[in-house]
């Protein structure tokens, strides 16, 4: 179901270097894995989702600049955070762009995640959704040219923060909706 599979408590790997083309997923770290780090890779074509982390944690997407990037585009989903344990995540310096669903996805209380700085989120339907996920942080992104909206929070987003990011040409910029999504 994917190019690399981390699960189960593994800890502390590392994921450089790689191509995931053409599977389901590209990269899953699932199942009470931390801190994992993937950098320098490239996710493309993939079914689902570029890159999958079901109840991981601690888990580092791109890195600290620019040459620790991941390029992200053509999957269903470029990054999808889903799970309570799916927190103290940080996705920075990525290129997410061109995928046929979503940028990036936060969902079922995912949670205490960072997204920033330094992605360049464009050209896809919806750049970042979160649905019911709380306490992440997005900042110094470039979210970009999304048909639908550049943010999308919905379904019970609390205590999120959004700040210092670069929201142009889309469809709406930040679009909140639903009673239960406040705090914000």
């Amino acid at each position: 179901p994917a190019g690399n599979i981390v699960e189960n408590n593994a800890s502390d790997i590392t994921l450089v270097n790689n191509s995931c083309y053409r599977n389901t997923n590209g990269v899953i770290v699932r199942d009470g894995a931390p801190r994992v780090t993937i950098a320098k890779s490239i996710f493309d074509a993939n079914k689902e989702n570029g890159i999958l982390i079901s109840n991981g944690s601690e888990v580092f997407i791109g890195g600290p600049d620019a040459s620790f990037q991941n390029t992200i585009y053509s999957n269903s989903v470029g990054i999808k955070l889903t799970g309570s344990a799916a927190k103290n995540c940080e996705i920075r310096n990525n290129a997410i762009y061109d995928n046929f669903a979503l940028g990036v996805l936060l969902e079922a209380r995912a949670n205490l995640n960072r997204i920033g700085p330094g992605n360049l989120v464009e050209n896809s339907p919806t750049g970042i959704s979160s649905d019911f996920a709380s306490t992440n942080s997005f900042y110094q992104n470039v979210v970009r040219e999304s048909m639908s909206s550049g943010f999308r929070f919905a379904g019970g987003w609390t205590d999120n923060l959004i700040a210092d990011n670069s929201i142009t040409q889309n469809g709406i910029g930040v679009f909140v909706t639903g009673a239960a999504t406040l705090r914000n």
